[in-house]
């Protein structure tokens, strides 16, 4: 989870993020701002989506929290747009507890 430790990126708005929906949907989640913005350029008809940021602790507690409201349990991490599914997977949930204990300086590291 030390991903999480920097900004993270995502597309779309926080209401409604890029998803893939190939069974159980997966939302997409990047380090990097380039590597976000390379994602939709890739994708036929993504090239609309604006690139948004989360730097602070509030603010992925709220993003990770979003994703639960809907029934989003996993997210891959700097997906290939040619591949995304080989991407790595994390749990939603696992970094929700990640961000609150940090938030609430109880991180066990």
């Amino acid at each position: 989870m030390l991903h999480l430790d920097g900004p993270i990126y995502y597309l779309g708005t926080l209401e409604r993020p890029l998803l893939i929906q190939t069974g159980p949907p997966l939302a997409l989640l990047f380090t990097s701002c380039d590597i976000a913005r390379q994602f939709p350029s890739a994708v036929t008809g993504l090239g609309n989506l604006e690139v948004q940021q989360i730097q602070d602790w509030r603010g992925k507690e709220e993003f990770f929290k979003a994703l639960l409201l809907q029934d989003i349990e996993v997210y891959l991490l700097d997906p290939n747009p040619r591949q995304p599914l080989r991407a790595a997977r994390h749990a939603v949930r696992a970094a929700l507890v990640y961000v609150q204990s940090h938030k609430t300086q109880t991180a066990c590291l």
